[in-house]
């Protein structure tokens, strides 16, 4: 068994920005609207409008300064299937409490990001998620972990696997020195990077795994057994590798996307497998705020301030309570956006479709 942090070399929590409904903002425009009305106010002022506070760790007048000077918009997975926005700077206790941009700046390039935590407080484990952002704190629990595929850097680090030059600098796959040496150095194989992280999330989604070693998940990081059976290894890897794609939904373009024609004109058009039994439809054009939701007969309902309802057909119970950490993805992106009274657009509808995939249920079984 290898633990995950002796295989990662970098890992680091999320983001922990100490004034969560402030800095991080749901669209790009909304975070640039902050950076545009912030800018003639003084203190007082941003106090009233924004109902801010001074803290230990988070200060109006550093959280300005930062801003202004070291704009960086950037988006970051708030939690499971939902990113917001945020300006992500170099600066503790600026704009972000705690940004943690030497981890945090390797994914300013393509990457990603095994996300975990050291114990689970309750009888089941599904505390893991992947990210090609980089994450909030709590991404999926109390305190989330983030391990980065990729270390970038300009100059060559002796202990890590070299695997190309980017730009000026070098890219690295994140791994120990010791689990090169005592591990991939010892195989008859040559797997990716990529392989060795779909391998290990396979892993941590068996439910074999999950059930047996519970008690282990509850002290410490998770740790994996790494085969050396090639047969083995690859098997695995091809189904973490799918489940990489679902929860990354690499599947919005070629199968079950809700297109913004079709959510036009009232009825989202589907592409085919795997998700044909998710359907949109509503009896109204343009775009609306909802204020309740509902589940009945596999269908999703959510009300609108105008009294309308948009439905999604083919949400079972199962795809609705399905779970990451402590969080029902459906359930709670749109809690979020009821409460905030956030008017969504035709692409948030497609991307609630595509979250609603049965696929990921299926595949988590």
């Amino acid at each position: 068994f290898w633990k995950i942090t002796d295989i990662f070399k970098y890992y680091n929590s999320g983001i922990q920005t100490k004034n969560d409904d402030f800095v991080f903002q749901y669209t790009e425009k909304g975070l640039e609207k902050i950076v545009e009305e912030i800018t003639p106010l003084y203190k007082p002022e941003i106090e009233k409008k924004y109902n801010v506070k001074d803290s230990r760790d988070w200060k109006i007048e550093n959280a300005k300064k930062d801003l202004l000077e070291n704009y960086n918009p950037r988006k970051i997975l708030y939690r499971p299937f939902d990113e917001r926005f945020t300006s992500l700077s170099k600066v503790s206790k600026g704009f972000i409490g705690y940004p943690r941009y030497e981890t945090a700046k390797h994914f300013e390039k393509e990457n990603y990001g095994l996300c975990f935590t050291r114990v689970v407080d309750k009888s089941k484990y599904q505390d893991v998620l992947i990210s090609d952002k980089f994450i909030d704190i709590h991404a999926t629990s109390g305190q989330t972990y983030i391990a980065p595929l990729y270390f970038y850097n300009g100059v060559e680090h002796s202990d890590m696997l070299p695997l190309e030059f980017e730009g000026e600098g070098m890219k690295f796959a994140n791994f120990t020195a010791d689990f090169v040496n005592r591990y991939l150095e010892k195989i008859d194989f040559e797997p990716s990077p990529e392989e060795i992280l779909a391998y290990i999330y396979a892993v941590l989604h068996s439910p074999i795994y999950r059930e047996k070693y519970i008690e282990f998940l509850k002290t410490d990081f998770p740790a994996v057994p790494m085969t050396t059976d090639k047969t083995f290894f690859r098997k695995y890897a091809a189904w973490g590798q799918r489940l990489v794609d679902l929860h990354l939904l690499n599947e919005q373009g070629i199968a079950g996307q809700a297109r913004n024609d079709g959510i036009a004109t009232g009825q989202a058009r589907n592409d085919g497998k795997p998700d044909s039994d998710i359907r949109v439809s509503f009896d109204f054009e343009g775009d609306f705020v909802p204020v309740k939701t509902e589940t009945a007969d596999n269908r999703l309902l959510i009300t609108t301030t105008a009294g309308k309802t948009i439905t999604i057909d083919g949400v079972t119970e199962a795809i609705y309570n399905f779970e990451i950490g402590s969080y029902r993805p459906i359930e709670k992106w749109l809690k979020y956006r009821i409460k905030d009274k956030v008017e969504l657009l035709a692409s948030d509808i497609g991307h609630l479709k595509t979250c609603s995939s049965p696929s990921k249920a299926r595949w988590q079984r």
